[in-house]
């Protein structure tokens, strides 16, 4: 359960910051 919380919030950090990214 802890790895699949850690797993979500990894994915949504990273789904923020790809179009930072792009924007860059």
């Amino acid at each position: 359960v802890i790895g699949a919380a850690r797993r979500a919030s990894l994915f949504r950090a990273f789904w923020l910051l790809v179009p930072a990214l792009h924007a860059w």
